[in-house]
Parts: C-alpha cells; sequence; structure tokens
C-alpha cells in the first residue's frame, strides 16, 4: 500500500505543477486587473499598487516568484483583503464548505442506497418506476433552480427557515438538499444497477435456496459486490459536492470556498483564484486517491500491484 500511494503522489506532483501554471497565465491573459474596477484609484495609486504586489514586473518573472512561494506553500496575500493571506481565508472557508459537502454527501448516500435496493429488490414493479421517477428528479431540476423553489416554499410562502446564511441548524436543511439531490439520484441508479447484477448471479440463488431469508441475502450476500460501483463513484462525487457547491453557496450566502472563489473571481483577486483552484485540485487527487485504496481493500478482484 505504501509503494502504491507514493507513486500516485509523484504522478500527482507535475499534474499539480501543470495545473498551477495553466491557471497563472489564463487568469493574466483575462482583461483587466485585481484593481481595474475601483473607480477611486488614481494612476499614481495604481502604479504603486502594482509595485507593491509585483505586477509591474515581466510576467515571467511573476510566475517564477509564484512558484517559488507555491514551493515553500505560501498562496500569497489578498488583493482584495490587503491584511489577509491566501492561507489564512482558505483555512477559514474550506471547513464550512466540508461542512456543507459531508452532510449532502451523507443525505445522497443514505437516500441513494435505500431507493437503489428497493428499485432493485422488484424490478419493472410500481416500487421500482416510483423510486427511479423520485431520485430523477435531482438529475432533472439543477441546483441554481431547485435552491430557489425550496427558498419560496419552506423559507418564503411557510417560514420555516431562513432564507439564507449558515447560523443554525435549521440552515442547513435547504443547502444540504439542494446540493446532495442530483449526487442521491446518481447513487441510486449506481446502486440499482449493481445490485441487480450481484442478484442474478449463482451464489445469491444458491443462498435463496437454503432459505435465507430476503433481508439478510441483500444485507450479508449482496451489499458488499452491490455498492462496488457507488465506491467507485464517491471519490469524484465528493470532489464535485466540495468543489460544485459555488452555486449553492452564492444562493445561500454561505461563507464557504465555493463563494469565496465567485468572489475572487469577480473581483480578479489573482491570488485568491491560484489557491483556491490549486486547493480544489489537491483535494480531487487525495479523495480519488482514497477511494483507489478502499476499493482495493474491499474488492477480492484487485491488489495494490496495479
Amino acid at each position: 500500500m505504501f509503494f502504491f500511494i507514493l507513486k500516485r503522489v509523484v504522478h500527482v506532483i507535475p499534474v499539480l505543477l501543470i495545473v498551477a501554471t495553466i491557471t497563472f497565465f489564463l487568469i493574466r491573459i483575462a482583461p483587466g486587473g485585481p484593481f481595474s474596477l475601483d473607480k477611486n484609484v488614481t494612476p499614481e495609486v495604481l502604479a504603486n499598487l502594482n509595485r507593491h504586489y509585483g505586477l509591474d514586473k515581466p510576467i515571467y518573472i511573476q510566475y517564477l516568484e509564484y512558484m517559488k512561494s507555491l514551493l515553500k506553500g505560501d498562496l500569497g496575500p489578498s488583493f482584495q483583503y490587503p491584511n489577509r493571506t491566501v492561507n489564512e481565508m482558505i483555512g477559514n472557508a474550506f471547513p464550512v464548505s466540508l461542512e456543507l459537502g459531508s452532510m449532502a454527501m451523507a443525505l445522497a448516500l443514505i437516500v441513494g442506497i435505500l431507493f437503489g435496493i428497493i428499485a432493485s429488490t422488484k424490478p419493472n414493479d410500481l416500487r421500482d418506476y416510483f423510486s427511479m421517477s423520485f431520485v430523477m428528479l435531482g438529475i432533472c431540476i439543477p441546483a441554481f433552480v431547485l435552491g430557489p423553489i425550496l427558498i419560496w416554499i419552506f423559507a418564503i410562502k411557510l417560514n420555516w427557515v431562513n432564507v439564507s446564511g449558515w447560523n443554525t441548524p435549521t440552515d442547513y436543511i435547504l443547502p444540504v438538499i439542494t446540493l446532495g439531490a442530483m449526487y442521491a439520484a446518481n447513487i441510486a441508479r449506481l446502486s440499482r444497477g449493481g445490485m441487480l447484477e450481484v442478484l442474478s448471479l449463482d451464489f445469491i440463488r444458491t443462498a435463496r435456496a437454503k432459505g435465507i431469508s430476503e433481508k439478510w441475502v441483500i444485507i450479508r450476500h449482496s451489499l458488499k459486490g452491490g455498492l462496488l460501483s457507488v465506491v467507485s463513484y464517491i471519490g469524484p462525487a465528493v470532489a464535485g459536492l466540495i468543489t460544485g457547491s459555488f452555486v449553492v453557496e452564492v444562493i445561500f450566502q454561505i461563507p464557504g470556498l465555493g463563494r469565496l472563489f465567485v468572489l475572487a473571481a469577480f473581483n480578479r483577486d489573482y491570488t485568491m483564484i491560484m489557491g483556491t483552484v490549486l486547493f480544489y485540485a489537491l483535494m480531487i487527487v487525495i479523495l480519488n486517491l482514497v477511494v483507489d485504496v478502499i476499493q482495493i481493500l474491499i474488492d477480492p478482484r484487485r491488489s495494490f500491484s496495479e
């Protein structure tokens, strides 16, 4: 396992460097700059700001200096919040996004696996059609539509929860449902397909012939193999939940990393954009590595020598 992880880490380093390089030059090719939106900045003050942050230097010098700082783990100061560093702001915002993503992932797994199992036990039955039709709403209705609908019904009309914020437990309900709905639908489809495949195998028929109840056939014999595809999906899904919370965090005004990235993009905050992109890339790599290790541990057909 150690050499498997080490080999993956070695492969990841050049990928992150490529991501950093592409992002660095793309945001500087775009017109405008970090201080171009401030109408009150005089040419003299703008020149001083550019000199202070090194933006007056040739772009290749800026690149080399940034990469030197990056190798030390320093993401630099924020251009829009000069008294705060990018490391500090990411450190404050990421736990909120992680909390939101974790709760949405838990909801998606519970709902998705439950409906997938229900549908697989009676394929082409009324329960199958109802379960799949219900979860498919999560795919058909995108987050930027579902979020406002939930706000209008439960916050404005019924006044059960707040419109926005991340302060009380009730503030978590609508954002978690909005973010987890699509992933619940995908997990339900994968669960149903995997369970149907396993339930048709010979050892399941043998277990049933021995008189084992259907409940224990599913729990003890079918779940482990039937949910392998779900385990494969969890890595990209968790990464998508964390990185895909941009829309949800903006709609519900949640002070997470997604909202921070959106504001940085609007404000052309170069260092904040770079920091969040690299942090997201690193998180995706780590999550995929964890899922690969889990898959090998639970799937006897795979080994760390692959």
